[in-house]
């Protein structure tokens, strides 16, 4: 189970990044690959390496006048990553995809309450701001859509792959659709008196279809 990755924060820290995040996991897969055994690999990739957010008709607006994503991205999406890191791990998809017996896991917005000081993920980040602080700092707003899931879901679904016979391919992991949030939607979940800074940029967000 390889759950090992790295972010870039600056260009020296990029031969680190690539040897964790492609040369492992092209290693582990050829590695089982010489063995001639059926060992299960599974391993943890990211929405980073499909790239693509949600375009405005993709975006539609329900009853009460609130804007909902029409449809999660499936597998047969078209890959194109935005950044470095990204396309590591589009990179190590492939190279894994190389030994039959393989589980890409393909992660959404995963979250914990498990923080340094205010530091975290993207969404414990923001969870902690809003309890906290009572104010945070949103790109365009916070219209950005996630499906966030809790990482003992994400452990719970390991797990299970792990001890039950399953088809060997790419899966989309995200918490479905009726937890498909607005980043707005979130931190007034946690904190309806939050204040919402408005930041420069931003985008319409994204979401899994999750039925495989």
């Amino acid at each position: 189970i390889n759950c090992a990755t790295l972010g870039i924060t600056n260009d020296s820290s990029i031969p680190s990044a690539l040897e964790t995040n492609l040369v492992l996991p092209s290693y582990l897969a050829q590695i089982l690959k010489n063995s001639n055994k059926k060992v299960k690999l599974i391993h943890i990739s990211t929405r980073e390496s499909i790239g693509k957010t949600f375009s405005s008709s993709e975006i539609s607006i329900d009853s009460s006048g609130k804007l909902v994503p029409s449809k999660g991205f499936d597998e047969t999406i078209c890959e194109l990553p935005k950044n470095l890191f990204g396309w590591m791990k589009l990179a190590a998809e492939r190279a894994v995809s190389k030994y039959e017996n393989h589980l890409i896991l393909r992660l959404s917005t995963p979250y914990s309450i498990q923080l340094s000081g205010s530091q975290g993920g993207l969404i414990s980040r923001l969870g902690y701001q809003a309890k906290h602080s009572g104010r945070v700092r949103l790109a365009g707003g916070g219209f950005q859509y996630r499906d966030p899931l809790h990482v003992s879901d994400i452990s719970s679904l390991i797990s299970t792959i792990h001890e039950e016979p399953t088809k060997p391919g790419t899966y989309h992991i995200g918490g479905g659709e009726e937890n498909w949030f607005s980043l707005r939607d979130i931190v007034r979940l946690i904190n309806p008196a939050v204040e919402i800074l408005e930041d420069t940029g931003g985008d319409l967000g994204f979401t899994y279809d999750i039925a495989r």
